[in-house]
């Protein structure tokens, strides 16, 4: 019953949206509700088919400016194996059957490997890919700060730019770095919820309708049409946007449930401040960015109050309205 009158409170909010921007305002609304949802009611694997969403995309935009299509192949079969190494690992130890996904992530660095004729560039490639497995592993296990998983995503990134540097220039690497993060997430994610339905018997009692969720995906619907939108100009400007939103997101979901003071609140709200700072230097367009801004914080608080307190709750309605108000000042310009 719950996913129905989510469902139904998210049109009902969307059929208020102003012509102008209604690819924004439901890109917001899935992400907060997604969160929200998530945060009461256990995760489905909506996180994860975002990230294996977005692997897809990243590979589309490979195999386009990569002639050879099977590098492409390989590089993609390398980063999910990759990924389901360290996931697996980490999940059920050494010793379990994420050995195979340590030997054909192997098998597909050899091939590439091959093919690539350039052993440099091989060599940084394969251990981005396991570096970015293990940076989202150790993320999501010890937490964003933890030591462990900062070091892999400093690794990473050490290899990535030195697989740039000798990579062919024809070659969109933040493509290549993005197939790899999202490959890494994406493990990770459906990692902790298949775990999860594996040892909670309540699961069943949570997600007997889960098809019936479509948060996560619009997120990913809308968020594409909204950075399509904001054109080449504007597209750090949107990696702000949708920093906020994930952030806020999850700021509002976790302080509800966990406390102001949580660690998981406040290491949110801080990434939250961040890209709204670094945001506001780069945006260039007619739209006030305090008004993206609240947007984005009156439907996450809306949504988490909602899950908290009920719809009718005035903590909500609050929320909402603010939503609507920023909305609509966004809206009146006709364009980001």
């Amino acid at each position: 019953v719950w996913f129905a009158s989510a469902a139904m409170r998210f049109s009902a909010l969307a059929a208020g949206c102003v012509s102008g921007t209604p690819e924004l305002q439901h890109m917001i609304q899935a992400a907060c509700w997604g969160a929200a949802n998530d945060r009461k009611h256990g995760k489905d694997e909506g996180e994860a088919h975002v990230n294996w969403a977005r692997m897809t995309d990243h590979e589309d935009t490979l195999r386009e400016a990569i002639s050879d299509d099977n590098i492409v192949r390989h590089l993609s079969r390398m980063a999910r194996n990759a990924a389901w190494g360290a996931a697996n690992e980490r999940a059920f130890g050494k010793k379990s059957d994420a050995q195979v996904d340590w030997e054909m992530t192997q098998f597909h660095a050899e091939k590439l490997k091959a093919l690539l004729h350039n052993d440099e560039l091989a060599h940084n490639l394969k251990w981005a890919a396991f570096n970015y497995a293990w940076a989202t592993t150790n993320m999501q296990a010890y937490g964003s700060d933890h030591s462990e998983g900062r070091q892999s995503k400093q690794q990473a990134d050490e290899h990535m730019a030195s697989a740039t540097r000798v990579a062919p220039k024809s070659w969109p690497m933040e493509d290549v770095q993005q197939l790899f993060w999202n490959a890494a997430w994406g493990a990770t994610n459906s990692r902790v919820h298949k775990l999860a339905r594996m040892t909670d018997f309540q699961y069943s009692l949570f997600h007997k309708k889960s098809e019936d969720r479509q948060d996560w995906p619009r997120y990913h619907e809308y968020s594409k049409k909204v950075k399509a939108q904001l054109g080449q100009k504007n597209a750090e400007a949107y990696e702000h946007i949708d920093g906020m939103l994930v952030n806020a997101a999850w700021g509002a979901a976790n302080e509800r449930w966990y406390g102001k003071h949580s660690n998981s609140a406040v290491m949110h709200w801080k990434k939250f401040d961040y890209h709204f700072e670094t945001g506001r230097d780069v945006y260039k367009g007619p739209v006030e960015w305090s008004d993206i801004r609240e947007m984005i914080s009156g439907a996450c608080w809306g949504a988490a109050n909602e899950r908290a307190y009920g719809a009718n709750s005035d903590e909500a309605k609050a929320a909402w309205r603010r939503f609507r108000e920023h909305s609509s000042r966004v809206g009146s310009h006709g364009e980001l």
